[in-house]
């Protein structure tokens, strides 16, 4: 398996800054996501890896051998593309071997390949069609297979999910971890798509502005995320965020102005241990629960239903309290979900434990 470093790459485009050092050591053999918003630098980032763009500066390591000045062709990486680029003049099998025979690989050796690679992708029994015949999904696995017959190190993968419908996008996505996790290859997965990451990637490089936010594994990024923004971005339904203040009342309160949060005991020396007193609060919608549900004895507030958003198996409930801010929780008990309606008046139950506070100033997270 193969090393790849990014030691404080930047790229700068003029005044604009791409990529703003970042220094990065990819886990082998994971399937590691570059996620992010629009603009913030994650195709520019792959493209460094691959060779198709040159840092302004820093250096990105194969191995621990820099390669910032080699061509693609020299870094046993292999990159599929947004845009599938098939030929559909062309067979199935002669897509897939296009690469090994401009390499000079012999006929029976390429077609071992393309056989072998075809088999775990499941498109055996299409290797003598026209890509136009096949489906999305089957084109997508030819794309696929033409990078992985090279038998690279490797695959770069830039937004290869996103010109798909929602059903072929999540089998496909399925597919790919399956594959990853088969061939034991490692993948750098470029997607905007945070439920993508989620739900497949073993780690996430999470930008903005061309910043790294956070880099690890998924859940870490979702339960312990290092600021506002990563808290934020992560999470569908976006956390619920709001300002407070921190009160010592014996034990500790929350103090929003329109609500109060009284905490448990255990709480106290944690919520005193912060360097001031205004903090912005964020609590994931599954931690705020409505009605009987949750613990009696957790702090709880008064809140009235204003949209009801369903989807089978759970329910989100955005509320309207004496906070200024909207709220959102999100609920699978089937006695809540049969009985709250908008308009309804509902008790608002907080997990203390699931609790997060961030500085309001840098946004970095205290816990």
């Amino acid at each position: 398996m193969t090393k790849i470093e990014l030691d404080h790459v930047t790229k700068e485009y003029g005044s604009l800054v791409a990529v703003d050092d970042i220094a990065i050591e990819f886990t082998e053999g994971a399937y590691t996501m570059i996620l992010g918003p629009s603009g913030c630098g994650k195709s520019t980032t792959l493209r460094m890896i691959a060779g198709l763009e040159t840092p302004t500066r820093g250096d990105v390591l194969i191995d621990g051998e820099v390669v910032t000045d080699q061509p693609p062709r020299h870094r046993n990486l292999s990159m599929v593309f947004q845009s599938l680029a098939l030929w559909n003049h062309k067979s199935v099998r002669e897509n897939m071997g296009f690469g090994l025979q401009m390499e000079g690989v012999d006929k029976e050796e390429r077609n071992a390949r393309i056989e072998e690679i075809a088999a775990v992708l499941q498109i055996e029994d299409k290797l003598d069609q026209p890509p136009s015949e096949l489906s999305g999904g089957q084109q997508q696995r030819v794309a696929l297979g033409r990078s992985l017959v090279r038998k690279p190190e490797v695959i770069l993968l830039d937004e290869p999910l996103s010109s798909l419908d929602e059903k072929l996008r999540l089998e496909m996505r399925t597919e790919l971890a399956r594959i990853q996790q088969e061939l034991g290859t490692t993948f750098v997965h470029v997607t905007h798509n945070q439920e993508d990451a989620m739900t497949i990637a073993d780690e996430i490089l999470l930008l903005n502005e061309g910043e790294v936010q956070q880099f690890g594994p998924s859940l870490d990024l979702y339960h312990e995320p290092d600021n506002e923004f990563v808290a934020d971005f992560i999470g569908s339904p976006s956390i619920n965020l709001f300002d407070a203040n921190i009160v010592e009342n014996g034990a500790v309160r929350l103090d929003a102005g329109g609500i109060s949060l009284d905490l448990p005991e255990r709480h106290r020396d944690q919520y005193l241990s912060v360097p001031r007193s205004d903090v912005r609060v964020g609590v994931r919608p599954e931690s705020m629960y409505l009605g009987d549900d949750g613990e009696s004895g957790w702090p709880a507030f008064s809140a009235t239903v204003d949209v009801v958003e369903t989807f089978g198996d759970y329910n989100w409930y955005y509320l309207q309290s004496d906070l200024e801010e909207s709220l959102v929780s999100q609920s699978a008990n089937v006695n809540v979900m049969n009985s709250l309606s908008r308009g309804d008046e509902v008790t608002v139950r907080v997990n203390p434990e699931s609790v997060h506070l961030f500085d309001p100033k840098s946004g970095e997270a205290y816990f």
